[in-house]
């Protein structure tokens, strides 16, 4: 496996290009870049009937900021030492207060916004009490989240402008054809000229997450650590006719998404390629390798045109205009529809379950395409 990134912090090989978007906290005590107190929050408790050890999570007050800090719209803890004992591995029920907008609480299995993952949503105006089944005793990292917050000058739009959850398809579908282009053109290699797509897909992660992955240095401070990052997963195969071996294809490209004077973009933030371990692994990989990065270099900006005329094109000029320009916060959201999130060529095999129950404590984060909400 080679890997590639573009910051001086990345020690591996690298491009260029680095800017910021928050995500998590990495100190003792949960943080959020507000300090004030907010009438909205979630609470943990060790038992199942809202008794026991309890920690309350409060929620920055609503509106309170703008721009592209992670702590305007959630709390967000992960591992023992942030959530303490009350919460970690031994929380049973929840109390979530939405009483300034809608609140989504996300818990997961695993110490670092990963593993398996189950959503909560109290709709603004509610409050509502939650006792845990399959994930009881199981958190190890949270997200308690604002996901609708309406300014009150802007409530003349409709539902939909004000608060735009987009789905990103609209963002893989043209990395994977770039991608299965550049890994096609290799095609003579291989028997029938064939190499058959595995899957294509985005999921959403964190710089912290990114550096475990391509052993870079890990950013120490809270708004940095756990900046929003979009990963795309690729993986295709083929039997190659030098020896006759299948071998597995993987590539992988972080983007860093970002408000930029209200407008999402992306950047390209680091790349691998990881190809099977077969005699011919170095040659397959260098020629590989070759293409993604003249294929990565600048498709940020690529994107983010894209994404934009993608935009225009479904909604028309004028709807698709307001969308796009003027917010003032960018967040990830989980509608938990199997149908709505796409999952695109998934390389995972949901149960029937699973997609009725797309966010119940059992579908893995690494296979969840997120919503990308933009908020006036």
């Amino acid at each position: 496996m080679k890997s590639f990134s573009p910051h001086s912090t990345f020690n591996t090989r690298f491009f260029h290009r680095f800017v910021t978007l928050a995500l998590f906290a990495t100190i003792p005590v949960i943080s959020s870049a507000s300090t004030a107190i907010a009438a909205d929050f979630c609470r943990f408790y060790s038992n199942n009937n809202w008794t026991g050890k309890s920690k309350t999570f409060d929620l920055p007050q609503s509106g309170s900021q703008s721009g592209n800090s992670w702590g305007a719209t959630s709390i967000r803890g992960a591992g023992k030492s942030e959530l303490t004992s009350a919460v970690y591995e031994n929380a049973e029920s929840v109390r979530i207060r939405a009483f300034d907008s809608d609140v989504v609480l996300y818990v997961f299995n695993g110490d670092h916004f990963d593993g398996e993952f189950q959503a909560l949503r109290v709709h603004r105006g509610n409050e509502r009490d939650w006792r845990y089944g399959s994930m009881g005793n199981k958190i190890r990292s949270f997200i308690c989240q604002r996901d609708d917050f309406i300014p009150a000058n802007l409530s003349g739009l409709t539902e939909f402008l004000r608060n735009s959850l987009l789905p990103s398809y609209f963002i893989a579908d043209p990395i994977t054809a770039k991608i299965h282009d550049a890994v096609r053109s290799q095609k003579d290699r291989f028997y029938n000229g064939k190499i058959d797509l595995k899957y294509g897909r985005l999921s959403w992660t964190t710089r912290y997450n990114t550096c475990r992955e391509i052993n870079c240095a890990s950013p120490k401070t809270p708004q940095d650590k756990y900046l929003d990052f979009l990963k795309y997963s690729y993986k295709a195969t083929g039997k190659l006719k030098a020896d006759g071996k299948n071998y597995d294809m993987y590539i992988t490209l972080w983007f860093q998404p970002k408000l930029d004077k209200g407008s999402l973009t992306f950047t390209e933030r680091a790349w691998k390629v990881d190809v099977s371990n077969w005699i011919w692994h170095s040659k397959i990989q260098d020629a590989i390798e070759s293409q993604v990065k003249s294929q990565y270099d600048g498709m940020g900006q690529e994107l983010t045109q894209g994404f934009q005329d993608t935009i225009r094109k479904t909604l028309g000029n004028s709807t698709g205009n307001t969308i796009i320009s003027k917010n003032s916060r960018l967040i990830f959201s989980h509608p938990c529809n199997y149908y709505v999130q796409r999952v695109g060529y998934p390389g995972h095999t949901f149960t029937p379950y699973q997609i009725e129950k797309f966010c119940d404590g059992t579908t893995p984060v690494s296979v969840a395409a997120p919503g990308i909400r933009l908020l006036k």
